[in-house]
C-alpha cells in the first residue's frame, strides 16, 4: 500500500502547525502560493518510490561504478550495504549508524551513501543547499524555508568545502 501525504497528514493539527511556523511571516497572497506548490506535490508523487531504500538497493546492483570516475556523497542524518570506511563515516557523524527509517525530511538517509562520504551532517534536505536559518551571523541567514534544525553558515561553508576539496583532489590525481 502506498502512503501519500494527503492521507498521512495533510489536513492534520501538526501540519497546519508546521504552516503557520514556516509561513506565519508571508502574506496571505504568498501562503497561498506555497500552499498551492505543496498541493501540487502531494498530487505528484510518481518519483517518490525511486527513493525507497529498496528502489535505491536495485539501483545500485544494476548500475556499476565506471573506472577511473571518483565517487563522493554528502549525506543529511540516514538502504544499501555499506563499506567499512562509509560506515565509520556515519558513526562518527551521527554517534551510531543511522537506521533505515533515519532521514533528511525526504529522502533515506543510508540511501544517500554513494562512494566516498565528503560529508555527513546533522542537517535537512534544504539546509545543505543553503535554505537555513542562522540569525547567530552578522548580517542574519535567514531564509523563507528554515526548518530549525540547528544547522549554522559555519556548518554549512564547512559541507562545502569539504565537497570543493574532494573535487579538487581528483583533479590533482
Amino acid at each position: 500500500m502506498r502512503a501519500r501525504w494527503d492521507s498521512l497528514a495533510l489536513n492534520s493539527v501538526l501540519l497546519d502547525h508546521v504552516f503557520e511556523v514556516i509561513l506565519g511571516d508571508f502574506s496571505i497572497g504568498r501562503r497561498r502560493a506555497v500552499q498551492k506548490l505543496f498541493s501540487e506535490v502531494a498530487k505528484d508523487q510518481a518519483l517518490l518510490t525511486q527513493l525507497t531504500p529498496e528502489a535505491v538497493e536495485v539501483f545500485n546492483a544494476t548500475v556499476g561504478d565506471r573506472p577511473g570516475v571518483r565517487y563522493g556523497c554528502v549525506t543529511t542524518r540516514l538502504a544499501p550495504r555499506l563499506r567499512p570506511k562509509q560506515e565509520r563515516a556515519l558513526r562518527r557523524a551521527y554517534r551510531k549508524l543511522p537506521g533505515a527509517e533515519a532521514n533528511d525530511g525526504i529522502v533515506p538517509t543510508r540511501s544517500q551513501v554513494w562512494g566516498r562520504v565528503v560529508g555527513a551532517v546533522r542537517a535537512d534536505h534544504l539546509d545543505v543547499i543553503g535554505h537555513f536559518g542562522d540569525p547567530s551571523t552578522r548580517p542574519p541567514h535567514v531564509d523563507w524555508l528554515a526548518t530549525g534544525t540547528g544547522f549554522t553558515l559555519d556548518r554549512y561553508e564547512k559541507l562545502w568545502s569539504d565537497v570543493i576539496e574532494f573535487l579538487v583532489g581528483a583533479s590533482r590525481r
